[in-house]
């Protein structure tokens, strides 16, 4: 009858997620709870106002697509880190900063596995 299928609508909304705790928004803020709010490159302070220029993919989205929801794949950095690491060469990076090798270091990692787990 239409009053069953209204509720039977009705409880299948009710059951979603709440809007903003899914895909990357979602994994933002499960990192942002679980990790300290400093960059993961120079340790500057973050603040406590949480910003998605704050999460850095290491493996970018659109050549490893699998890993854009994976945590260990998202780096805390600076607005200025995260612009370096888009648009620096990784030379450059270490050449600056050699904190940047860790990072560095991370993304092959993250690349080798990502090659093992899904190929090439």
């Amino acid at each position: 009858c239409v009053f069953c299928n209204n509720k039977r609508l009705r409880d299948k909304k009710e059951k979603k997620e709440p809007v903003g705790l899914k895909g990357e928004w979602g994994m933002n803020l499960r990192i942002w709870g679980e990790r300290e709010h400093v960059s993961e490159v120079s340790g500057e302070s973050l603040g406590n106002v949480i910003k998605p220029i704050f999460f850095s993919h290491l493996l970018g989205k659109g050549n490893f697509p699998h890993y854009k929801l994976n945590p260990e794949n998202i780096m805390l950095k600076t607005p200025q880190e995260h612009h370096d690491w888009q648009f620096t060469s990784r030379t450059d990076l270490v050449k600056k900063d050699p904190r940047w090798q860790k990072v560095i270091d991370r993304y092959n990692e993250l690349k080798e596995q990502y090659i093992k787990e899904f190929g090439a």
